[in-house]
């Protein structure tokens, strides 16, 4: 085997391991729940698996087209590197159109960005400066007038790995097919302005409704007009942060949670997913400091679920 091949090997071995170390982090250190919803498609979220399935693929095209340009333009590193950009910028788009929450859609750019950048950046690295054959004369020809041969790869490059970024969520439903045909997904909002509760909840997706959230230590309720559930949550370690230049402290939480004992018209929500919790407060200042008082109070709770996934 060459050094080049080697080397482009090496290339996709490097961006199959950033897409699974960014999925990690975002899903599981960042608590990001990457829900995406396709029009006429139910929503489904990008498992580990397709995600590492797309990368490859996706540089192994790479390398297809930057062969081709070896053999077709005077500076093939140049003219790949610039078309590798153009679709790294373009395909962005997609995970911020069809992601199913703000969070999922930051989630989604920010591992895209964490695999394009190490397969253009390994890849480039084993690109030649010069296209070896022919004679000057002919490589004169090449650099200024490109051939349609090389304007059709860079155009059939932009089109698969566009598609590809987009049919991620498409390849996760494949992938377990039994499992996502039943699973459906239900987004949580709750706002309290009480550290004890009660709280407003909204639920939307597969039902649409709002009600009240009562919060517990492990096991919140919440109750609507035709049915009930409980929450059964981590009560994890929340981040605490106070200013005592201002008197504002904030509280932030995120960890799994399973929806249980749903009933009426809620009988369908069982599931489970993740949380992000956020709180802020101000206390009173007495004589130059801040007092233990506090004076007013938010949080809100986003979670995502996916029902029916046997919780």
């Amino acid at each position: 085997m060459s050094i080049t091949r080697r080397n482009r090997h090496a290339a996709v071995a490097a961006t199959v391991a950033t897409a699974a170390a960014s999925w990690a982090v975002v899903t599981q250190v960042a608590g990001v729940h990457l829900g995406v919803h396709l029009p006429g498609a139910s929503p489904t979220t990008v498992a580990l698996g397709p995600a590492i399935g797309a990368a490859a693929t996706t540089t192994v095209l790479g390398w297809g087209v930057l062969a081709l340009l070896e053999t077709r333009v005077s500076r093939p590193r140049r003219t790949w590197v610039a078309l590798a950009l153009a679709v790294l910028l373009v395909s962005l788009a997609l995970p911020v159109a069809f992601a199913a929450t703000t969070a999922a859609a930051a989630g989604l750019v920010a591992i895209h960005l964490a695999v394009g950048a190490v397969a253009i950046t390994g890849l480039a690295r084993t690109a030649t400066e010069q296209r070896a054959e022919g004679s000057s004369a002919f490589a004169s020809v090449k650099l200024h007038r490109p051939s349609h041969t090389v304007l059709a790869a860079g155009f059939a490059a932009l089109a698969m790995s566009t598609a590809l970024v987009g049919g991620i969520t498409d390849w996760a439903g494949r992938a377990g097919s039994a499992h996502t045909m039943s699973a459906r997904t239900e987004h949580f909002h709750v706002l309290s302005t009480k550290p004890s509760g009660p709280g407003t909840i909204i639920v939307t997706g597969v039902i649409n409704a709002g009600g009240t959230e009562n919060p517990g230590r492990a096991i919140d309720s919440a109750t609507f007009a035709d049915g009930t559930f409980r929450i059964d949550h981590s009560s994890g370690r929340p981040t605490v942060g106070f200013d005592p230049a201002t008197c504002v402290g904030t509280i932030t939480q995120a960890g799994p949670f399973k929806v249980i004992d749903a009933t009426g018209d809620m009988a369908s929500l069982d599931g489970s997913g993740r949380y992000t919790f956020r709180a802020l407060y101000t206390t009173a200042r007495v004589a130059g400091h801040c007092s233990s008082a506090m004076t007013a109070y938010t949080e809100t709770i986003d979670g995502v679920v996916t029902v029916g996934d046997g919780a």
